[in-house]
């Protein structure tokens, strides 16, 4: 009786962490920044609280590699302050704070749990997100593309910047996609694949290239998994190291051939107006510099120049030259975990497969963007939801359900 109250506790604050994170993003773009500040700080106790109550055990391996990773990054952060004569203050907690949740959020998302009920408040909150972004594009839609407050062509809805909407935008869209294949109910599957076609629409109004390749390789993987599902897929382990180090190989690649002529020309269609091919370059090579000088303990006062919190735009690098080099490997080992569970099965079936590309997805995001785990207002926590549908699965095979 006791252990059936506290799953029940568990999926109840489970949806309500999960509409936490959608009403952040949404009255952000509303402007109501006290309240988002309310429900961001708010959405760690929610998380926590889960965290302690679900079968916490200080033991369990990815426990442990989040507590080693958040004493380590912590010691990292403050040796670095003594040692450059930086500023200790809250910021400096609150980057890492930020950080710890997303694996947090995670791992919670690995236990097993009940998924009907939590998938339908899923279904809900998609839905409800999807029809107020559309409503807000119509309404207010120079509002929208408002950017260093100043009207833009590119599409923002008030999140700070292209790329963090594209971010958000791009979760929708991969949700409603997935709904879409899940449902035989034909009013509601043309709802969702309207949604999906909309928000790939905004997706390429943010003119966010991270968003929209990723979008690009999210829809090739549907593709595949449609074509191949008949016969099943099997994920090798090497698949799973390649797309872990993805970010950091990508930008190493990146600052290689960013001077090739050859390279410039093939991927001109990328430049767009004020945003170029090389609009990373300054920013990764004295990452990379300051990452050198300061391999073992990270580069925290380097960066953040005591103003304030910071991110590299990438998270591979901005976790490495944050925290250091012994972090980073717990943070890719972990991350190895998590796809390793996700995929370690003899043949996953269409469920299983577009949940494990759609994480895929959030970690490929991470090339241009740290939003994931520097902060986001929930983003970290959305992408989590990918892990736990893609590893809580009961039945056979979601096709078969009407449900929304």
């Amino acid at each position: 009786m006791i252990k059936y109250k506290i799953l029940t506790i568990k999926e109840n604050l489970f949806i309500f962490l999960i509409g936490l994170c959608f009403f952040q993003i949404i009255f952000e773009s509303y402007g109501y920044i006290k309240i988002t500040s309310i429900l961001f700080y708010f959405y760690f106790l929610v998380l926590s609280t889960i965290w302690v109550i679900d079968k916490f055990n200080i033991n369990e391996r990815l426990n442990k590699l989040i507590i080693s990773i958040f004493f380590i990054s912590f010691f990292n952060v403050f040796v670095n302050i003594i040692l450059y004569d930086g500023i200790f203050n809250f910021d400096v907690i609150k980057k890492i704070i930020f950080f710890i949740s997303t694996l947090v959020a995670y791992r919670i998302c690995l236990n097993e749990s009940k998924t009907d009920r939590i998938e339908k408040w899923f279904a809900y909150f998609v839905i409800f997100s999807s029809f107020i972004y559309i409503y807000l594009y119509l309404t207010k839609y120079y509002e929208m593309h408002i950017f260093h407050d100043v009207i833009t062509e590119y599409l923002t809805f008030n999140l700070e910047n292209p790329n963090k909407a594209g971010m958000f935008l791009l979760i929708i869209m991969i949700s409603n996609l997935i709904l879409f294949f899940q449902t035989k109910r034909i009013l509601i599957k043309i709802i969702y694949f309207i949604f999906s076609i909309t928000y790939i629409y905004f997706i390429f109004e943010t003119g966010s290239r991270n968003a929209i390749i990723v979008c690009a390789t999210f829809l090739m993987f549907t593709l595949y998994v449609k074509l191949k599902i008949k016969y099943g897929i099997v994920i090798k382990k090497k698949y799973n190291i390649i797309v872990i180090l993805f970010p950091l190989i990508f930008s190493l690649i990146y600052l290689k051939f960013i001077n090739n002529i050859f390279f410039l020309q093939v991927f001109d269609f990328l430049n767009n107006k004020g945003k170029d091919i090389n609009s990373r370059v300054n920013i990764w090579v004295n990452s990379y510099n300051i990452i050198k000088s300061n391999l073992i303990f990270g580069g925290y006062t380097q960066f953040s120049r005591n103003v304030g919190t910071f991110q590299l735009h990438n998270t591979h690098i901005d976790i490495l030259g944050t925290f250091g080099i012994i972090p980073f490997i717990l943070f890719l080992v972990y991350l190895y975990i998590i796809l390793y569970t996700l995929s370690n099965k003899t043949k996953l079936n269409q469920y299983n497969l577009f949940y494990y590309f759609a994480f895929i997805s959030t970690i490929i995001l991470g090339i241009f963007e740290a939003a994931v785990y520097n902060g986001g207002n929930g983003i970290g926590m959305l992408t989590s939801l990918f892990v736990f549908f893609g590893n809580n699965i009961k039945v056979a095979d979601l096709n078969e359900k009407n449900n929304l």
